[in-house]
């Protein structure tokens, strides 16, 4: 497929040594594990894990939080947890809850995106009215749910 939609990424040198090293990774893994290299990963990731946890609890907390800056840290939390649930020490519910707001947030921040874009081709005027209702209440909905996630993960 990427021959015939992107011929030139698709012969490029950076698109082959980005698979050859992809390639290498699991035996370049394996062996930094043997030689002891990755003896503080597992405590770094950890760390990191909680400062995010953290700066989430702090973010929610704040009145006239920015919504978009709360959705990219609800993602990095969401998504680190998916990638080690054996490090992420929070409640069970978490990743429903965060799964749930990243969504509500995403909604809304589609429907500024609509508007902003609106300001500046006059043929989305039609859609104004609907998205203008639209983001009121995915607000509403984001709001609700980052409530629900405070008081289930928190």
């Amino acid at each position: 497929y990427l021959s015939s939609a992107c011929p030139k990424v698709a012969t490029s040198p950076e698109l082959n040594r980005l698979l050859t090293l992809l390639d290498q990774f699991p035996t370049m893994l394996r062996v930094q594990q043997r030689q002891g290299m990755l003896s503080g990963l597992r405590k770094t990731i950890e760390k990191r894990m909680d400062k995010q946890w953290q700066k989430l609890r702090v973010a929610i907390a704040e009145p006239g939080h920015d919504r978009h800056d709360l959705r990219l840290l609800i993602k990095r939390v969401r998504y680190a947890a998916e990638a080690y649930p054996e490090l992420s020490h929070q409640p069970k519910n978490m990743q429903a809850r965060l799964k749930s707001a990243q969504g509500e947030l995403g909604d809304w921040h589609d429907h500024l995106q609509w508007l902003a874009q609106a300001e500046v081709e006059a043929d989305l005027a039609p859609c104004v009215a609907g998205w203008q209702v639209g983001i009121v209440r995915a607000e509403r909905k984001a709001e609700a749910s980052l409530k629900r996630l405070a008081k289930a993960c928190f």
